[in-house]
C-alpha cells in the first residue's frame, strides 16, 4: 500500500528513471496518488508527465472497500482525464480475501470502467489466469491496454492474453517484470517468450532508493533473459512503457529513453 509520503522529488531528480507510475491499491491511497501526481515537481521534470498514477481497488484490499467505491472511481478518473486504472485484478493464493466471485465482479466494474474513459488498466493475477482469460473473453469492448503487473504466468497463458487482445478490440497487453518476479522458476521461458514489444519492467516498491534498485534489478533480469545489454534493455522498455501509460510526446517529436525505465510503486 502507498506509505506516505511518496518520494516524489528524489525519484524525479534521478537521472537512472525515466519515469515514474504510482499505482493505487484501495479508495484510501486515491488522495496519495493523485497528490504525488499533481506536486510542483511534476511541473518543472525534464519531460512531460514524468509521474503517471493508477485509481483501481486492488483484490488484496477489497473487504475494505466502502459501498459505492466504483461510482467514486469513475468520478476520480472524470477528474484526473491521465489516470490508468489499477491495481485490480484476481488472486487465488493469498488466504483471507474476498470471495472469487467478489473478486471477478469487481474486475469486471473495473475493466468496464477502464474501457469506458479509454484507460490503460494494471491487473494483478494470480493463480487465476484461466479465470482472467474468461472473463476478458466475455467483455466487449476492453480497455485500450491491459498491464499484467508482475507478471507470473507460463508463455502459453502470455500467448493466450495477446491473442485475445490482438482479436477482441485490439488491446494491447503488456507483461511486467518486477525483480520477484524475474526469480520464479519459468520466468526466463517467459521472459524469453513475450515480444520484445510488450515488456515492461517495475520496481513494486514503496521507497525511492527501493524503486531504483528494484527497477535496475528488473532491468537486468530482462536483459540477461534477452541477451541485451542493460542499456538496450532499458531503452526498449522505457519505449514501451511510454505506449503503454500513454504518455504524450513532446514538441520535439519522439522521446530518448536514457534511463531504467518506468517504474511502479503499488
Amino acid at each position: 500500500r502507498l506509505k506516505l509520503p511518496l518520494p516524489v522529488e528524489p525519484l524525479l531528480a534521478s537521472q537512472r528513471l525515466r519515469g515514474v507510475c504510482i499505482v493505487s491499491t484501495g479508495e484510501a491511497d486515491w488522495p496519495a496518488a493523485q497528490a504525488a501526481a499533481a506536486h510542483p515537481a511534476t511541473a518543472t521534470a525534464r519531460t512531460p508527465e514524468r509521474v503517471s498514477l493508477a485509481l483501481g481497488v486492488h483484490p488484496w484490499w477489497l473487504h475494505e472497500q466502502l459501498p459505492g467505491w466504483q461510482r467514486r472511481l469513475g468520478d476520480a478518473l472524470e477528474k484526473w482525464p491521465a489516470a490508468l486504472v489499477g491495481e485490480c485484478g484476481l488472486d487465488r493464493a493469498r488466504r483471507g480475501l474476498a470471495p472469487l466471485d467478489v473478486q471477478l465482479a469487481a474486475l469486471r466494474d473495473q475493466l468496464q470502467l477502464a474501457a469506458e474513459y479509454g484507460r490503460p488498466a494494471v491487473v494483478h493475477c494470480v493463480r487465476a489466469h484461466g479465470h482472467l482469460l474468461a472473463l476478458l473473453t466475455e467483455l466487449a469492448p476492453l480497455p485500450p491496454a491491459l498491464i499484467l503487473h508482475a507478471y507470473g504466468g507460463s508463455p502459453e497463458t502470455a500467448a493466450a492474453l495477446l491473442q485475445l487482445g490482438d482479436t477482441v478490440g485490439g488491446t494491447r497487453v503488456y507483461f511486467g517484470v518486477s525483480p520477484m518476479a524475474a526469480c520464479l522458476k519459468r520466468a526466463a521461458s517467459t521472459i524469453g517468450s513475450i515480444p520484445a514489444d510488450r515488456l515492461l519492467i517495475e520496481s513494486d516498491a514503496y521507497t525511492a532508493g527501493e524503486t531504483l534498485e528494484s527497477a535496475a534489478g528488473a532491468c537486468q533480469a530482462v536483459a540477461a533473459v534477452r541477451g541485451w545489454t542493460p542499456e538496450r534493455a532499458a531503452r526498449i522498455t522505457a519505449q514501451n512503457a511510454m505506449v503503454a501509460l500513454q504518455v504524450e510526446v513532446g514538441p520535439g517529436g519522439s522521446r530518448e529513453a536514457r534511463a531504467l525505465g518506468s517504474s511502479s510503486s503499488s
